[in-house]
């Protein structure tokens, strides 16, 4: 099971290095400023995570099933982004309804793919801030565009 949930992982980066080659650097990312286009996408995404987290309710059965925690993060830290909030490794699992552990594994991979960046709160060295990467970025941009 480890291994194809790191296939599905894989599959994901593959998707969005290609949705992001077009812009390598991920240059075309507003990172600053905000506007109508970011309001958009932040809404498209929102909608997004709504509709998987309805999906078991409709036919009554585990949350399991459609587990998916690899996009449930990165559908997390891209709002966070859109939403120019911060967002800290310990809460993820929260932020994205999946179980803290599980978060954490993933935050392991998708730091490893080049999808999302960890880096040290200045204030509290106890906490790290996970935020998705410009290429990543990028891809979801298109992807959600």
């Amino acid at each position: 099971m480890e291994q194809l949930d790191r296939r599905t992982v894989a599959g994901i980066a593959q998707m969005l290095l290609r949705l992001s080659d077009e812009d390598p650097e991920g240059r075309e990312l507003a990172l600053a400023g905000g506007g109508a286009s970011d309001e958009r996408l932040l809404a498209r995404v929102r909608d997004e995570q709504v509709r998987r987290s309805k999906r078991h309710k409709f036919l009554g059965i585990s949350r399991d099933l459609f587990s998916d925690p690899a996009w449930d993060l990165l559908l997390e830290l891209y709002a966070a982004r859109l939403d120019r909030k911060r967002v800290s490794s310990s809460t993820m699992g929260l932020e994205a309804g999946i179980a803290q552990s599980t978060a954490l594994r993933w935050l392991g991979y998708l730091v490893n793919l080049g999808l999302i960046e960890r880096t040290q709160d200045p204030h509290d060295k106890r906490r790290q801030w996970v935020v998705i990467s410009d290429r990543a970025a990028a891809g979801m941009r298109r992807y959600f565009s």
